[in-house]
């Protein structure tokens, strides 16, 4: 606990197992949000983004992607690891477990610039704070994104 973090990540095990590519891009979904929050609380972003795949008979493989700049937005880890997806079996053998991990986080120093971030980066810097703000106060099922949701607005089940 006296160390700082090296990665932050989140898994989930599911009572069945997924066989198809998009139920396991709408779980990768819901991770790689619920990753970008926990990193955005301590002001971390990461530049390398890792996809765990546990299959039913439980092995399992990761894939890694190292991006450009480092992030703590979550539709650019969920892209990441859709990408990842491409390189595993998932929608072709059933899947029982998913997880994404973020690490390689730049030193403090280093995210400092003589120059302002573009306005579309503080826009979306505004956007996750907002949104982080709403988590905090209602929990962090009272937002998602609309992917997730059924017709009905309820939570889609994976």
């Amino acid at each position: 606990p006296e160390r700082p973090a090296l990665s932050l990540g989140r898994e989930e095990t599911f009572e069945e197992d997924i066989t198809d590519r998009v139920q396991a891009e709408d779980a990768l979904l819901g991770l790689a949000m619920a990753v970008a929050r926990r990193l955005r609380r301590p002001g971390l972003a990461g530049r390398t983004v890792t996809l765990k795949v546990k299959y039913h008979d439980f092995s399992q493989i990761t894939r890694s992607h190292s991006l450009e700049q480092a992030t703590s937005d979550g539709h650019r880890i969920w892209t990441a690891c859709r990408q990842l997806l491409d390189a595993t079996e998932v929608g072709r053998r059933p899947v029982r477990l998913l997880g994404i991990t973020v690490s390689r986080f730049p030193p403090a120093t280093r995210n400092r610039s003589l120059f302002p971030p573009p306005e579309e980066e503080l826009r979306r810097n505004r956007l996750h704070q907002s949104l982080d703000a709403i988590a905090d106060r209602f929990g962090g099922e009272a937002i998602r994104p609309g992917r997730l949701l059924d017709q009905s607005g309820n939570r889609r089940r994976s």
